[in-house]
């Protein structure tokens, strides 16, 4: 709020005697309850007269200043930098009492050239309405990044223009960098296929997108925002101009050389002003690649409710050894005594010998090394574990470097032992290896192990290695020696000492035999599939398959791990699905199980394709001739030939047929003149010996509702959950033969398919015996 200023009766009367003079143009009607000083537009006192604004300025020094813009308006960004594709939120807003509207525009002119205005460029602002945000969006080019801006505008009150201006803020440009590990052919690079999606768009459906003039399948829907790689360079793929935000970099593994990958905590990626880069690895990981065959058929045909079984063969591809084999420790931490006072091994000699261990492995095991004259226990809980790969130079390096620090700056300090391997074994708990771990710890100081430590080694599967360099025999030690998580190595002597190194060495980097990966198979049914048998309900649609597992088994050459094909089958039911239908299932189908570093792998594979056709029924109907052998005999209906009984006959009538699932209906229309009951149909299921011969077994309980009408009998059965698909069934009922001479006709109808067949009724003499087509069999 303005502050009130208090004037002179002197100036008042001046005022009021300047209003009288003549050629005043451009009048405004002030306030009734407010006189302004007209320079400044501050209130000066009660009046309700009018005042020009062009031929008066008031000569007090008081009333005459001016605020500054500062202190009548904010004109404010939301974020003191953004990224090249954010948008600016730009604030005006009044901080004053204001009776009129005060116009604001935001100067185009002056708008840098990589900024677009979303929207008007002109606010009006009141008391009421004090406050507008324009939307800038930072286009996707700029001259140079990192770079400082201010918006300008300018706000027009009744007397006067001002300009405005924003506070300044940095414009970067966003980036990921997928970066190769040294050992991977740059050449490689080029057949990657790769791309960049936001976090929070629909991955579903299977669009097309063309990456590297490539065409691939990639989950896109038409809101996916997805940004394509924008160069390539000798040793990284290069995304540029990322707007801030979360994003998935999605890989088409099949592109990746056998045996790379980036690990998928590392897909996740999340760019603003103050992270705008973000570097990824393609790295090399001796872990399995699972391939993953659709056995049963990608393109099929199916009925409506029919059951549907489904294959898929897992088969798992080689595990390269590459330069060495995959070793039974994957981590291992150096826990080094900084004292000086090995006995007659002096730092500098231990430092060495581990040099020379560490030059000679050849594996991708990742080591550390860890000492308290380093500071590593005081900046465990600050800082990510000192661990190195020693397939990568530039980290061994460092790996030697750190070594080397030890043999330069002596310790007189005493070494703490127990805490010192409490820290390392908080430290190797931090590791995201599944695989076995590995402390060796080099001391010449003795001490002892409570089951707990030992406890704790083992629930992290971690070895610990000790090399006593006391020269003094450490009974409570060496007892360990027998323990599984324990191993100890006595030294007295340099030569002992090289000689145990190498020792340790051979087990460090001694290979593992076997190993095993659990893969589950992932879909999502939707709603045209029912689960039946074989999968697990892991939420909503979606299921996956029972626990597997692939074992892999190092080959008789020693160079490589092999493992056997596994075949999956489960069982689902088709529903809701209309004629000529084309049907799969809800999204992408995953293979998904966890690397040997403990990364989880995850790849699409094929779903099957089903068209819906209209059922075919295979149906026999007509009177019932025995069974013979092998063979069922039906006498179907012949036409204008009906077969005749006399009365008091009783006729049998049979439907034979195979049992699916998807038929929806299983009904009789029988003449209502003959007589038929619950009690006279039977359903038997068709049993075959060793030898082919038929034998009829009763199926009891099967639902059956009659309903009589004028000119006929309706009987619908129910056979569902009492027999199985493709099982093959007999309905079989009789019916005796009325009086007179007369035409019926009986009528069966499973799912849409009908038979029919027609009995004629003869009149004849008392003293002829009724008979039927067969004796009775109830």
């Amino acid at each position: 709020m303005r502050k009130k200023r208090r004037i002179s009766i002197f100036n008042v009367g001046l005022l009021l005697g300047c209003f009288l003079i003549p050629n005043m143009n451009t009048y405004a009607k002030l306030s009734s309850d407010s006189i302004y000083d007209l320079n400044s537009k501050l209130p000066l006192s009660q009046s309700k007269e009018y005042f020009s604004n062009r031929d008066f300025i008031l000569e007090n020094s008081k009333t005459n200043s001016k605020p500054t813009v500062e202190e009548e308006v904010d004109f404010m960004v939301s974020q003191s930098g953004y990224l090249v594709g954010d948008s600016i939120e730009a604030t005006i807003t009044l901080k004053g009492n204001y009776e009129e509207e005060v116009p604001f525009n935001l100067s185009l002119m002056q708008m840098p050239k990589e900024f677009h205005l979303i929207g008007p460029s002109k606010a009006i602002l009141s008391s009421e309405n004090p406050s507008y945000t324009f939307q800038i969006k930072i286009d996707s080019i700029l001259d140079s990044a990192p770079k400082s801006y201010q918006l300008v505008g300018t706000l027009t009150e009744r007397y006067r223009t001002q300009s405005v201006y924003t506070p300044n803020f940095e414009v970067k440009k966003g980036q990921v960098k997928v970066i190769l590990e040294e050992g991977l052919d740059a050449d490689l690079l080029q057949q990657v296929k790769l791309y960049l999606v936001k976090a929070d768009s629909a991955l579903h459906g299977n669009e097309r997108a063309e990456i590297l003039n490539q065409t691939i399948e990639i989950p896109l829907s038409n809101r996916l925002e997805f940004y394509e790689i924008s160069q390539i360079e000798s040793q990284q793929i290069l995304f540029e101009n990322i707007p801030s935000g979360q994003y998935i970099l999605v890989v088409d593994e099949s592109s990746l050389p056998e045996g790379w990958m980036i690990k998928n905590e590392n897909r996740m990626v999340e760019l603003s002003y103050n992270h705008p880069v973000k570097h990824i690895s393609i790295e090399k990981v001796y872990s399995p690649n699972l391939e993953v065959e659709l056995t049963t058929g990608l393109d099929t045909t199916v009925h409506n409710n029919e059951l549907v079984n489904i294959g898929y063969q897992i088969n798992p591809q080689p595990v390269q050894s590459g330069e060495g084999l995959i070793p039974t420790f994957t981590e291992t931490l150096f826990l080094v005594d900084p004292t000086n006072s090995l006995s007659k091994m002096d730092l500098n000699s231990v430092v060495v010998g581990m040099e020379k261990m560490l030059e000679s492995i050849q594996s991708p095991m990742k080591v550390g090394v860890m000492s308290p004259k380093l500071q590593q226990i005081k900046r465990l809980t600050d800082i990510a574990p000192p661990i190195y790969s020693l397939a990568n130079e530039a980290e061994k390096s460092s790996l030697m470097n750190e070594l080397r620090q030890l043999s330069i700056k002596k310790s007189k300090n005493e070494w703490d032992i127990e805490q010192s391997l409490d820290a390392a074994t908080r430290l190797i708990s931090l590791s995201t290896e599944t695989d076995s771990k590995a402390i060796v710890m080099v001391s010449n100081h003795s001490f002892e192990l409570d089951s707990e430590m030992i406890e704790r080694l083992k629930h992290q599967n971690c070895k610990l290695i000790i090399l006593d360099l006391s020269q003094k025999k450490n009974e409570s030690l060496v007892s360990l020696s027998d323990n599984e998580w324990v191993t100890v190595f006595s030294i007295s002597s340099e030569p002992e000492f090289k000689e145990t190194i190498e020792q340790v060495n051979q087990m460090l980097t001694e290979p593992v035999s076997s190993f095993t990966v659990s893969p589950t198979l992932v879909f999502d049914l939707g709603n045209k599939f029912e689960a039946i048998e074989g999968l697990q309900n892991v939420g909503d649609t979606r299921y996956e398959t029972l626990p597997l597992e692939i074992e892999y088994q190092l080959d008789s050459t020693g160079c490589e791990y092999r493992a056997q094909p596994v075949e999956v089958f489960f069982k689902v039911r088709v529903t809701n699905a209309q004629v000529d239908e084309q049907i799969t299932f809800k999204n992408q189908s995953i293979i998904h199980y966890e690397q040997r570093d403990g990364s989880e792998a995850e790849k699409t594979i094929l779903s099957p394709n089903f068209t819906v056709i209209k059922p075919e029924v295979k149906l026999d109907y007509g009177l019932y001739g025995g069974v013979h052998g092998d063979k069922i005999e039906i006498i179907s209906h012949e036409m204008n030939a009906p077969k005749r009984f006399i009365e008091g006959s009783m006729v049998y009538i049979a439907a034979l047929f195979e049992y699916q699932p998807y038929y929806q209906d299983y009904s009789f229309s029988i003449d209502s003149r003959l007589p038929v009951s619950e009690e006279s149909i039977r359903t038997y299921r068709i049993q075959r010996d060793d030898t082919g011969q038929i034998n009829l077994e009763p199926i009891e309980s099967v639902k059956q509702y009659i309903a009589s009408f004028s000119t006929y009998t309706h009987v619908r059965l129910n056979l569902y959950n009492k027999v199985e698909a493709n099982d093959q069934l007999l309905i079989l009922y009789h019916v005796e033969m009325p009086k007179g001479s007369h035409k019926y006709r009986s009528t069966v109808t499973i799912d849409e398919t009908e038979k029919f067949i027609e009995i004629e009724g003869l009149d004849v003499d008392n003293d002829v015996a009724p008979k039927g087509n067969l004796p009775s069999l109830f």
